[in-house]
Formats: C-alpha cells, structure tokens, sequence
C-alpha cells in the first residue's frame, strides 16, 4: 500500500553545494585548501543525514479522500483530501494526488503542514468528462526533512473509484423534470377518451345497444338481470427500454454522441415511468447483451437506472439486433412496450424492423 519512491535534494541544499563551490579552486593556489572544501561537503553530508533521520517513515503518515458518491459527466464536483502525521514533529509536505486521465482539474495543490499527531484537509475542484467508473491513482507527497535539505517522495495508496453518471445535457436537470411535470399535469386533466380500457374496474346495470361481449354472465346469473363490466385504461404498466450500444452510436451530433442522447431519452423516459408509476426494464447492446435491468417499479427505479448506464459506452462493433433483442424478449415474462433507441441508416431500416419477429410482436409492443 505504501512506496518510497526516491530522496530529492532541495533547492536550500543546492545552493548550498554551490556556495562551497569556490574553495576547490583555492587548491591550485594555497596547499592543503583542498581539506576546506573536503570539510565543507562532509558538514553538509552530515547534516542532509540528520536532516533524512527527521523525515517520518511511510507508514506515519495516512491519507484518505472524501468523494462525492456520485459524479454527473462535466459538472464541477469538490473533494476533500484528508492527510494525517502519526508522528511527533509537524511535517511539511507538497501533495499531488493521481487522478483519473478523464478527469479535469484547476491549479495544482498548494504545501501543507500537518500538524504533529493531527490532519490537515486540501480541498479541490474536479470535473469528469467521460463516463464510467475511473479509479484514483496514488496520493504522492513530497516531504521535506526537519532543515530543509533532503526531500524524500512516497506514494500513498488510497484505492478509490469514481462512478460518473450521465447528466441531463442543455438545460438544468431540475428545469428538465419540471417541464416534464407540466406535460404530466396537462395529461390528467379530463378530456375524451375514446379507446376501450382492457382492465376491470367495477359492474354496472346493462345499457340496451351496447356491445353484449361486455355482459358478465355469472353477475347477470346471480342478480337476475343483465349486468356489463366496467372496464378502465390500463393503468402500472411495463415498458422496456432497449439502447443500442453499437459502432454507429458513436457517430456524433454537435458535440455528442449518439449514445449520450439515447442515454438523456432512457433517463428521462425513467422519470416519466416512475412519476406514471410504471415498471420499466432497460438493455444496452452491442453485438452482445452490455447490461441488463429487469423491471423496476418504484422510487428505486431511476437510481437503477442510472447504475445500470453510467459505464456503457458505444463499441466498435456491428449491433447484433436479432439475437438480443430476441434474449432480451425472453427475459421479460410481462407483455411490454419495447422502445428501442437507435440509429437507422436507410438501407439497413427493413433489417432492423425484421429484428422484432412474429412471436415476440404477439407478446410486445414495439
């Protein structure tokens, strides 16, 4: 968990070494000068010795950081980084900690002194951009000696990883959701309904010239007249949301991917479907099943969601829609509305229709 790396010199050493320079050339014109410069070098050797005695081994030191549990792609988020002396000297130290190569960082951290026995805490500002889990690299100091001369590097290992999630793009997510509860107000005012629900809602007395499939024999048989079934919209239905993961998703729209749009519209159909409460699965693809979701129902569901795509990313590869889309079918026991986000180039549109077969467009929706 802990390595030394290497014993640098200071600048207060090398100039030191510097200003003993001059007394070698003394040596060409006064005998024996030579022993000065001699006496000079093994004073500082002694005192760089001394000096690298007061440096606290690796294992008294500790460091830890305080990340947030989760990162949205390209949003700043703060971090704490906790650095701890066990020892009885205070130590002064330059930090540098190992972040992720998808990371982005502000100005480089500045020296700290922590305290004998107690912590000291850095504070810095990071902003992912990529999504993914990226792990955190080694926290390095830097840590100078009791005078100053010798500086000896350690690298602390400290295995943290970052889960960064994707993030509503254009527009504050709180603004986004709030339109999308406009929209959802809107639709729960009265209005004509035309369709015919599917589910029971209660029992009534027949009304002469309707449709007589809707009377219910065994009430008719027992209150002896004709009694017809009430029958509502379908109400806590299940969706599946199938997001295609392949080489084609990786084409670009503006600045993102086709992948990064399909993952907004799978999060925001999320939201809908937990609001409506709905139960909802969700699949990434490629030319394999990627991740897989099974119907969540609930104030979970969108959280999942979230888990289940924060590390999908489009694959060089063709998309294989026919065997999974059929294994995903197979997966969902429940009759579903299937929307399958993805790229459709003209010639290849009657293929990708032709992945829904016969069997599963009885049992689906699409």
């Amino acid at each position: 968990m802990i390595a030394v790396l290497s014993l640098i010199p200071s600048m207060r050493l090398i100039w030191l070494v510097a200003l003993g320079a001059p007394l070698w050339p003394l040596a060409l014109f006064i005998p024996g000068a030579w022993l000065a410069g001699l006496f000079y070098l093994v004073l500082l050797a002694a005192l760089c010795w001394r000096d690298v005695r007061t440096i606290p081994r690796p294992s008294e030191l500790a460091a830890r950081r305080e990340l947030p549990p989760r990162f949205a792609l390209g949003v700043d988020h703060s971090v704490k980084l906790v650095l701890r002396n066990g020892t009885a000297l205070p130590v002064v130290a330059v930090v540098r900690d190992e972040l992720p190569d998808s990371f982005e960082s502000g100005a480089d951290l500045p020296p700290v002194r922590i305290p004998s026995y107690g912590e000291a805490h850095l504070n810095y500002i990071l902003r992912p951009l990529k999504r993914g889990a990226h792990p955190f690299g080694a926290v390095v100091l830097r840590v100078q000696g009791e005078r100053g001369l010798i500086q000896q590097q350690m690298a602390l290992t400290v295995g943290d990883t970052a889960k960064v999630y994707p993030n509503f793009h254009g527009a504050d997510q709180y603004q986004l959701l709030a339109k999308i509860d406009q929209r959802e107000e809107i639709a729960r005012k009265p209005r004509p309904f035309k369709a015919a629900g599917t589910d029971f809602e209660s029992l009534r007395p027949y009304i002469s010239g309707e449709d007589p499939r809707s009377i219910d024999w065994k009430a008719t048989a027992r209150r002896g007249s004709l009694i017809s079934r009430n029958k509502q919209v379908e109400k806590g239905q299940q969706l599946a949301v199938l997001l295609d993961a392949g080489r084609l998703m990786a084409e670009t729209i503006g600045e993102r991917s086709r992948l990064e749009h399909g993952l907004d519209a799978t999060v925001m159909l999320s939201y809908v479907a937990q609001k409506r409460g709905d139960a909802l699965a969700v699949a990434a693809f490629s030319n394999k099943l990627e991740s897989f979701m099974p119907p969540v129902r609930g104030p979970a569901l969108l959280p999942r969601v979230l888990e289940s795509l924060y590390a999908v990313h489009a694959r060089p590869v063709e998309s294989d829609y026919w065997q999974v889309i059929a294994q995903v079918m197979a997966m969902l026991r429940r009759r579903s509305l299937v929307i399958l986000l993805t790229d459709v180039p003209n010639r290849t549109s009657d293929r990708r229709d032709r992945s829904l077969g016969p069997h599963d467009r009885r049992r689906h929706l699409s």
